[in-house]
């Protein structure tokens, strides 16, 4: 459908009769279609704006009169001035990932209108991200998986769940050299998900890392080394008792050249909240009593502990509610 002149003269009068692309205004002006007809653009006011003839070829007609009529959206602006240039086909390939992307998981099309929003999302987002075009590109798929449109978002996610794998390879890495042998999947996928949490909890990519590799190399799943207590709580680790159940397996270790077992490690971990430690006062004596129950391999924390830890200063700190 043509536009009228009655509505041409609107469009001219709204943006001054000037380009609204380059915003030269003494030119030949017409009236231009941001998202061109031939890929959904419609004829009303928010997709039409002013443009010069080096801009967009044509030649304008219209009558006086007339109020301002509803403006362009700035993103609207963004996706034509991209769609002029180079730029162009990178702007629709990425709305076709997105589109594949979207029908691969659920299982059918995108409607017009869905399309219509990704492709505003995505010219939006390309304006910021043009210098970053893999992070585009993998922004847009992540985001037509999802069925969302927030490339930005989905931009991050996909940078979380790259330092998440990371950070599990360095640990299974670092478990491979420590043991001698790949961790089994359970393990590696129960670590998988404490590094999920940690980052969806804002913990630095580096300091996930650096715990996962400490981790690795103590032959455990539990991460805690360089993390906040905060952080480590957030996974369900407690670091003080956990810095002792590390010196008590490399005591062990140290002294038949194999790691504690699970079943070991959850009989020490009894015995150290039998035993009760608040990491302030009493980690230090519990930690010398790990470590020779660790070079005895034992996983009774009790025979090493000084006097004033015997067992009925520990029954009297349980009582207390001391963890």
């Amino acid at each position: 459908m043509a536009i009228s002149k009655r509505l041409r003269y609107e469009i001219l009068k709204r943006d001054g009769f000037a380009c609204r692309y380059c915003h030269r205004d003494k030119v030949i002006i017409t009236v231009d279609h941001v998202i061109p007809q031939a890929l959904g653009g419609s004829d009303h006011p928010s997709n039409l704006v002013a443009s010069c003839d080096d801009c967009n070829a044509g030649k304008a007609s219209a009558l006086p009169g007339g109020t301002t009529v509803r403006d362009v959206p700035p993103f609207m602006l963004q996706w034509a001035r991209a769609m002029r240039g180079p730029d162009a086909f990178l702007v629709e390939a990425a709305i076709l990932l997105w589109c594949r992307r979207y029908e691969g998981t659920h299982d059918a099309a995108p409607d017009d209108d869905l399309v219509d929003d990704a492709r505003q999302e995505i010219a939006s987002a390309y304006s910021v991200l043009s210098g970053h075009v893999a992070e585009f590109f993998d922004g847009a798929q992540h985001a037509g998986g999802t069925g969302e449109f927030d490339i930005f978002r989905a931009a991050e996610e996909i940078h979380d769940i790259e330092s998440t794998e990371d950070a599990a390879r360095a640990w299974s890495d670092a478990w491979l050299t420590a043991v001698g042998d790949l961790p089994d999947e359970e393990s590696l996928n129960t670590v998988r998900r404490a590094l999920t949490r940690l980052v969806a909890a804002g913990a630095d990519a580096t300091a996930v890392t650096v715990a996962a590799v400490y981790a690795g190399s103590h032959a455990t799943r539990a991460l805690h080394f360089g993390l906040t207590d905060k952080q480590a709580k957030s996974i369900g680790i407690y670091a003080p008792a956990q810095r002792v159940i590390d010196l008590w397996s490399l005591a062990w270790r140290q002294a038949c050249g194999r790691w504690p077992g699970v079943r070991e490690r959850k009989a020490v971990r009894q015995s150290l909240w039998a035993v009760g430690i608040d990491g302030v006062h009493w980690e230090a004596d519990v930690s010398a009593a790990a470590l020779a129950a660790g070079a005895h391999q034992s996983t009774d924390l009790f025979p090493g502990l000084p006097l004033k830890l015997s067992a009925v200063g520990a029954a009297e700190r349980l009582n207390a509610g001391v963890r």
